[in-house]
């Protein structure tokens, strides 16, 4: 009897289903808590993880290789990131990019080794987790240049994740009429409207339309309250900042609403329902007729921002044509950017994926993001279609989350978030119940290929490990310099020299370390060694306008003034927006004369 018990109350019931359960479950937590895993130590811990997780699944008993199309498709984007890294233009940023292809990999595998009422669990504990971080980060004023970026340090990729909870949260809450989810639907349109995210904004309005006419009659009285609570949201986040007062209104009111629902008879429902949505929508239009979420409302500041989006596209384009093919590796556009820029900027990604995908890993790069995305949009229509009469707004929901984090993508560098990427996949695979995996895995069993992909997933991980010491040893170094520890500073350089694959950064850091103690105490020794340094930085990567620039300053120290001249005037050339070389280099030339 005992155990009967636990395994019905366990989502999860075989060690491997246990395994991928409760790692997907922490990868889903943990995404929203660590910027997305944007960051490099961030992404390249996950990656670690992820292929010694892909190495337990490869070596345990039973090796599921259900929805093959897929997975292929994911390793042909993460070979089609990795083979670039031998021509790259900035080699160490391209084995970075080609390692966070592991994480969708590993997501993949893992969501399809649980059961469709296991999946739905961690879609509960996501959609919650988003809730309470979207308060914690209200709490702790986790806002940058006024928007609201919360955990993630990212406000339209916070943004979209909180549409794509909202989203799903709906199915979730219509489905057994849980009050907790309008709540969390209130907190979720706040954290959007304070996100300030037009794009986010402008799909959550087109879906709430669409999901009104394909829901049933039955259900669009769930559709009102829940419709009725995020516009409250929306009203709190316009008065967010402004008004305290108005602020606590609109807590109040969703609060009552949801308070009251549990409470009122059934008839009454409908014309609660309609009355607060009404009352919803009156406020929200008075708050924001006031301007107090400027970015949604000032059309001169939107076309400006689209004017600009599109000189990043032009400008991307005219450097894709340059290499249509092969693509310049992970990381070039951040380094390459200035030789093909029409206006002063910087960005580190293009606000495009699939332009983003092109630069990286030319037309394979392109193809196998295209197939990926016909692959989820796929498994989402097969699953609307085959879905059950309880679980078919839950499907419907899956996959217009999907579609909103694609288009996002496009507009934005959404995919770049390695998380955000790893939950599209998540979101697009096919799940199935127990008897079906049961009867699936009876033919699929692959024996003959455990070996081959455990030697994979070993090289995968040493890779990614020995990546991840040399970038957290990278990263001492960094703040014992901000602390004026040199000695420290420079140990750290060189642990992180032994353990990386591609040292030129580490090299480059530490040949600044001693120019800049060159600069302040006037030894030739520190310059002697900044100058073998930054050799060693541009033996590995030769077109980085830093360490050609510092190369420059190194060579004028030393008093070869015609060739600190000469690499300059060619960067000057190659960078026509950078105004504070050109002053320098205007000078030199004034003092050789």
């Amino acid at each position: 009897m005992g155990t009967k018990r636990n395994s019905a109350a366990s989502p999860a019931k075989t060690n491997t289903e246990r395994v991928a359960f409760w790692a997907l479950a922490g990868f889903l937590v943990s995404g929203m808590l660590l910027h997305g895993l944007l960051l490099e130590r961030e992404f390249l811990t996950a990656s670690t993880v992820c292929a010694l997780l892909l190495l337990l699944v490869a070596m345990s008993d039973r090796l599921r290789l259900r929805q093959p199309a897929l997975i292929g498709a994911l390793a042909a984007c993460m070979v089609g990131y990795g083979i670039p890294v031998f021509y790259a233009v900035a080699p160490a940023h391209a084995l970075q990019e080609a390692l966070k292809s592991i994480i969708p990999v590993s997501v993949a595998v893992l969501g399809w080794a649980i059961t469709a009422t296991a999946y739905r669990k961690l879609i509960q504990v996501m959609v919650m987790s988003a809730a309470l971080t979207t308060i914690l980060g209200l709490a702790l004023g986790l806002f940058y240049e006024g928007r609201l970026a919360g955990f993630m340090d990212y406000a339209n990729g916070l943004g979209i994740l909180l549409l794509v909870c909202s989203v799903l949260g709906f199915p979730l809450y219509m489905a057994g009429k849980q009050t907790f989810y309008l709540p969390a639907a209130y907190t979720f349109a706040l954290g959007i409207g304070l996100t300030q995210s037009r794009t986010v904004f402008a799909l959550g309005v087109l879906g709430a339309f669409v999901s009104l006419l394909a829901s049933r009659r039955g259900d669009r009285l769930a559709w009102g309250n829940y419709a009725s609570v995020s516009l409250m949201g929306v009203a709190g986040a316009a008065c967010y900042g402004n008004s305290l007062w108005l602020f606590a209104l609109t807590i109040l009111f969703a609060g009552g609403f949801v308070w009251g629902l549990s409470r009122m008879a059934t008839r009454r429902l409908p014309l609660a329902a309609v009355g607060m949505g009404a009352l919803a929508a009156i406020f929200a239009a008075l708050v924001l007729w006031g301007g107090s979420i400027f970015r949604w409302l000032s059309l001169s500041s939107n076309l400006t921002d689209l004017r600009t989006r599109l000189v990043y596209y032009e400008d991307g384009l005219d450097m894709i044509r340059d290499s249509i093919w092969t693509g310049y590796g992970g990381g070039a556009w951040a380094e390459l950017q200035y030789r093909y820029q029409s206006a002063d900027y910087y960005i580190a990604y293009l606000h495009n994926h699939l332009l983003q995908t092109w630069l990286d890993a030319g037309i394979v790069g392109v193809g196998t993001f295209l197939a990926v995305t016909v692959l989820v949009v796929a498994n989402g229509i097969r699953s609307v279609r085959r879905s059950k009469e309880g679980l078919h707004s839950f499907e419907v929901a899956r996959l217009a989350a999907c579609i909103a984090l694609w288009l996002q993508s496009l507009l934005d560098f959404t995919f770049s978030s390695p998380y955000l990427f790893a939950l599209f996949i998540f979101l697009g695979i096919q799940t199935e119940d127990g008897d079906n995996l049961v009867k699936r895995d009876a033919g699929l069993r692959a024996g003959w290929a455990k070996a081959p992909i455990a030697a994979c997933c070993i090289m995968l991980a040493l890779l990614a490990g020995s990546t991840l010491l040399a970038q957290t040893y990278y990263d001492r170094a960094i703040r014992a310099a901000s602390q004026e520890r040199l000695a420290d500073a420079v140990s750290y350089l060189e642990r992180s020299m032994a353990f990386g694959i591609y040292d030129d950064a580490a090299h480059d850091r530490k040949a600044r370390l001693y120019y800049e103690g060159y600069m302040e105490r006037r030894d030739r020794a520190y310059l002697t060694i900044a100058d073998a340094e930054i050799d060693a930085a541009l033996a590995g990567n030769p077109e980085h306008v830093w360490y050609r620039k510092l190369r420059s300053d190194i060579d004028w120290e030393l008093g070869e003034r015609a060739a600190a001249l000469s690499e300059l005037e060619r960067l000057v050339r190659q960078n026509p927006f950078m105004a504070s070389w050109r002053e320098e280099l205007n000078k030199k030339r004034s003092e050789t004369s």
